[in-house]
């Protein structure tokens, strides 16, 4: 049966799926290995393939029409028109689409309608299973054969031992078992049981540092499995960090893997609202020297386990930025509000740190001080576009 468009459900976050369609396309790729395999991968339920290999049908078809049509032309003294064939069509139409498609979610069966709570929020425990599960999913689609070797019967690569080796370097932890991660011999337990909180958490940390896309697969016919090569150490490190903050963001763990900033490929800590929104926005702050300023107070603020001084350091650095950008924030602010937000940074023990500055506040405080100035920097922001705009 025919393939509908309409059936076709991204799972991927469309800006990652475009900007990996794009660098395909870039690179001159146009075939199933290559394309073929990115649809495979974003799409759901292999539907988006499968639509891609019916178009494969028309080729021959549409080939010798344009043959015929090339013939004509030169006839007629015409120039013949560039043959693109109907694959290639299609999966410039479907990247076009992106944000058009709906996003794949899990259905809701009749139990769950019936019952419907709050879902329920994932244990570290719980965490720990499911990020195992995707890892290996990861680790059988070739993520990790550009740094462990491939898993090819063909090749005389370790990747399990040279997998131990570099995670048990990165994570200091050479009595450890990380890698693979199968099943223990035993059957009754898994690799995640014996892993501490603490290092579980910095294994996702350091598989960000091994991770690569493969942008091309190919079918080894005599050992029935695919083989992988084309590396993308960027493109690779997009999807790990958005499926296990996906996984993150249904757990109690209050942590994601940081896109971007200084700290990209980190684990921060993140509020769970619009917050986190503001803050990726100020990262992106116009000004070379404002933006070093933001990211090392980012950096500062969300780092894991960041304290009290860290997070001192991080208001300090945001009040430099809307320090130099007061004669700015004098011509569009209220007197009374510009003013204070330079008396709260004087006037405590902030900045100076001068005989008689109050010093007896707590983290509430620097969490609300913190917002107030990256808020204060995104208007600011907003208000140099403008000008910048009207020029």
């Amino acid at each position: 049966m025919p393939v509908e468009w309409n059936e076709l459900r991204l799972m991927w976050p469309p800006e990652l799926f475009r900007r990996e369609a794009e660098a395909l396309l870039q690179s001159g790729a146009q075939d199933e290995e290559t394309v073929g395999w990115l649809l495979d991968e974003a799409f759901h339920g292999g539907r988006a393939l499968q639509l891609y290999r019916e178009y494969a049908q028309w080729e021959r078809a549409t080939q010798m029409a344009a043959v015929a049509g090339a013939v004509t032309a030169i006839g007629t003294g015409d120039r013949p028109a560039p043959y693109v064939s109907p694959q290639a069509q299609l999966f410039d139409a479907i990247v076009r689409a992106a944000e058009d498609f709906p996003r794949w979610e899990r259905k809701r069966l009749y139990s769950e309608r019936r019952n419907p709570s709050a879902p329920r929020r994932w244990s570290m425990a719980d965490l720990k299973v499911v990020v195992v599960r995707a890892l290996r999913d990861m680790d059988g689609t070739g993520y990790f054969e550009d740094a462990f070797g491939s898993r090819c019967p063909d090749r005389w690569d370790n990747p399990d031992a040279r997998g131990q080796q570099l995670l048990g370097d990165a994570v200091d932890q050479h009595d450890e078992r990380l890698w693979p991660l199968s099943y223990a011999a035993d059957g009754l337990s898994s690799i995640e049981d014996e892993w501490g909180d603490e290092l579980f958490l910095d294994l996702i940390e350091a598989l960000h540092d091994q991770v690569a896309r493969p942008r091309r697969r190919y079918w080894h016919g005599f050992h029935a499995e695919h083989d992988y090569d084309t590396f993308s150490r960027s493109a690779g490190q997009a999807v790990y960090r958005w499926r296990i903050n996906e996984l993150l963001a249904r757990s109690e763990v209050n942590l994601r893997l940081a896109g971007s900033g200084p700290d990209a490929g980190y684990l921060v800590q993140v509020t769970g609202d619009p917050r986190d929104e503001l803050l990726e926005q100020a990262l992106t702050t116009p000004d070379a020297t404002d933006r070093s300023e933001v990211q090392h107070a980012v950096t500062l603020y969300r780092a894991r386990g960041a304290t009290r001084e860290d997070k001192r350091s991080a208001v300090v650095a945001l009040a430099r930025v809307l320090e130099h950008r007061r004669p700015l924030l004098k011509d569009t602010l209220p007197r009374k509000d510009e003013g204070a937000l330079f008396q709260i940074a004087n006037e405590f023990d902030l900045r100076h740190r001068r005989p008689g500055q109050r010093g007896d506040y707590g983290e509430a405080f620097l969490d609300w001080l913190f917002w107030w100035y990256l808020a204060t920097i995104d208007l600011t922001n907003r208000l140099l576009d403008e000008q910048n705009g009207s020029r």
